[in-house]
């Protein structure tokens, strides 16, 4: 949920998803609760049908984590040059906020609400669903939100997009 959530306030702005529904989506993933694969399937469908067909193309399992993580970092941006599902409803910046970006970690902020992590580039995301991250670490994110660790393999493969 952690690379789809970024993006429930854009379908809830849009009406695929509620205000109650998205009070939900965020409760659970603030107490890293999981919630029903067929509820998540349910508020991004246009994801899961991409996820399914890189996992066609990959020789993956829909849900498996390897194939929601080459989505992100291989396929997610093709997506977004296409317009596909929602994406095609989106502004120009809204679609450059969607991109999945690279930094490594330089400090973390921390108070009693949020984390921000601090880019060496001077970036400033939230960090609420990485509680395991720390400066230096390579991380992935889009609309602000920080969305993976990376290694140092995954990265190139970011870069090299």
């Amino acid at each position: 949920m952690r690379f789809a959530f970024p993006c429930a306030d854009i379908s809830c702005q849009l009406g695929h998803i509620s205000a109650e529904e998205y009070r939900i989506i965020e409760q659970h993933l603030r107490k890293q609760n999981p919630l029903p694969r067929k509820d998540i399937e349910r508020y991004w469908p246009a994801l899961f049908r991409r996820l399914k067909e890189v996992a066609a193309k990959e020789g993956l399992d829909y849900w498996d984590i390897k194939n929601i993580r080459l989505h992100y970092l291989k396929y997610h941006d093709e997506y977004i040059d296409k317009g596909d599902g929602l994406l095609r409803l989106l502004s120009p910046t809204e679609k450059e906020l969607c991109r999945a970006k690279l930094g490594t970690v330089k400090e973390i902020l921390t108070s009693k609400k949020e984390r921000i992590i601090i880019l060496e580039d001077g970036e400033r995301v939230l960090g609420r669903y990485l509680p395991s991250v720390k400066p230096g670490d390579l991380i992935a994110y889009h609309r602000r939100f920080a969305t993976d660790v990376l290694s140092e393999e995954e990265a190139a493969e970011l870069r090299r997009r």
